[in-house]
């Protein structure tokens, strides 16, 4: 046997080994963290809270079984340990073996910094240890959470504002019985513009939102203006704006589980300003093109050039469906 031949069969052997230990990795780690309903954004623990519970889910998703597992969870520093009996924030735990297909949970609690002055990052560290068929494994895991400044009297004044909105909103649509002048083609209008907004833009906006950086807002601003200037001239009602913005709220709150109940009111305030801003200027429904970006100039920064465009472009696709309906 020559020399290329041995060469060949040792490079062989040395890459069935290499196989044969990958296909033996067959653990898989999944954390959740806080354990609550969807409403609560995940892996975002607020600081000065009470006891956050998190879960990790181990699993077997190989078709061997797993013996002699161990794994050791760093809990970050800036989070106390609840039971930390190894006094190092480690949480070490084992399982004599798991069988394909199953899992084994590990739930604990974690006590928030009292408070901290900005946001920031930290990642629970995961190594597991297991035998299988293949040998010895050594997995590691990294986690990443986001632990966020405790609300501000700033924050506690915004939700207030909010409900004042609101209290005024349901006050004025009620004496004035705004409701009551929507025909049953408007309130279809609306809702279909509020779904096209709340639906189809808003997963545009966040599928491709990272991929423009700072122009990222542009995705959203322009449909939303556009949108809403398309409404304003095919409704031409009092309330339009603030309906079809309520109404694009809400979806969101069904469609991607947005927790904004409280915050409604403030949110409310864009279609508030364009509906004071339309009798201000004698019940001008966006039928002028400096009307309609005047109406979409209600954000700052770069969203400023994205409310221009779209009321520039809701202008022209609203003098085309107006007249093509009437």
């Amino acid at each position: 046997m020559g020399e290329e031949e041995t060469l060949k069969i040792i490079l062989a052997a040395v890459l069935l080994l290499m196989l044969s230990t990958a296909a033996g990795g067959s653990a898989s780690i999944e954390m959740v963290i806080p354990m609550k309903d969807h409403a609560y954004a995940p892996d975002v623990i607020v600081a000065g809270s009470t006891l956050e519970r998190g879960k990790i889910i181990l699993e077997n998703q190989g078709s061997e079984p797993l013996k002699n597992v161990s794994i050791e969870i760093k809990v970050p520093h800036s989070l106390g340990l609840q039971d930390d009996v190894t006094k190092t924030n480690t949480i070490i735990n084992s399982f004599e073996e798991i069988m394909p297909g199953e899992s084994r949970s590990i739930i604990f609690s974690v006590k928030p910094p009292d408070s901290i002055p900005l946001r920031e990052k930290s990642s629970f560290e995961i190594k597991v240890n297991y035998v299988d068929p293949a040998g010895w494994h050594t997995e590691t895991f990294s986690h990443e959470i986001e632990i966020i400044p405790p609300p501000s009297w700033v924050i506690y004044g915004t939700v207030l504002a909010s409900i004042i909105i609101i209290i005024f909103a349901l006050v004025a649509f009620r004496k004035f019985h705004i409701l009551e002048r929507f025909t049953t083609v408007d309130l279809i209008t609306i809702a279909l513009l509020a779904a096209l907004s709340g639906v189809v833009f808003r997963w545009f906006w966040q599928t491709f939102n990272d991929l423009l950086g700072p122009f990222g807002g542009l995705l959203s601003t322009i449909p939303t203006t556009a949108l809403m200037i398309v409404a304003l001239q095919l409704v031409r009602k009092p309330g339009t704006a603030t309906l079809l913005f309520t109404t694009d709220l809400l979806v969101g709150m069904i469609i991607w589980g947005t927790n904004i109940t409280v915050w409604l009111g403030w949110y409310m305030m864009e279609g508030v300003v364009v509906d004071v801003l339309v009798f201000l200027f004698g019940m001008d429904y966006a039928d002028r093109r400096s009307n309609a970006i005047v109406y979409a100039w209600m954000n700052i920064g770069i969203s400023v050039i994205g409310g221009i465009i779209g009321g520039a472009v809701g202008y022209s696709t609203a003098v085309k469906m107006r007249g093509a309906v009437f």
